[in-house]
């Protein structure tokens, strides 16, 4: 029997994948526990035209964190963090604190699944930091598989102006 995996079965495949599996393994354990769906052909095209939106999808957001990327360039992210007389510092910027002001100043990706590759940075200057941007693809069942495009963001960590004893 011609089956359409709903979820990554380990000795099977990944999700998504159509597998020719027995009738006994498909009727009696993977269609009752919903791991499966029959392949049938309104199933299969239903399949493709899934990852062909995908597919389209995650071309436009390569292209958005493209833009991203050469905007970051040349006018990179700010942010400010409290610094000694003796240049050390006093403050942190955290991972959230990133992906609000991407968000914030890109509002296109509120949409999506955004993650910064990044620990919490405590020197002053500026940086390039790897930032994911994914989709939650094929929304069955209980988990959805990611997938998504990386790329690389400019920030600036300067002293802050304000002086407080």
């Amino acid at each position: 029997m011609r089956v359409i995996l709903l979820q990554d079965i380990k000795s099977l495949g990944k999700r998504g994948d159509v597998k020719n599996v027995t009738d006994g393994y498909a009727r009696n354990f993977l269609l009752p526990r919903n791991l499966v769906k029959p392949a049938t052909p309104a199933a299969e095209k239903e399949l493709e035209s899934e990852r062909a939106k995908l597919e389209k999808q995650l071309q436009e957001l390569k292209t958005e964190l493209e833009n991203i990327e050469n905007a970051t360039a040349g006018e990179p992210l700010t942010f400010q963090v409290r610094v000694g007389e003796k240049g050390e510092v006093f403050g942190a910027v955290g991972v959230r604190e990133i992906q609000e002001k991407l968000v914030e100043k890109f509002p296109k990706l509120q949409s999506v699944d955004l993650r910064v590759k990044a620990d919490h940075i405590r020197e002053v200057g500026r940086r390039e930091i790897a930032v994911m941007a994914g989709l939650h693809a094929l929304p069955v069942g209980r988990q959805a598989a990611r997938q998504g495009v990386e790329g690389k963001i400019t920030i600036e960590v300067s002293p802050s102006t304000n002086k407080t004893a």
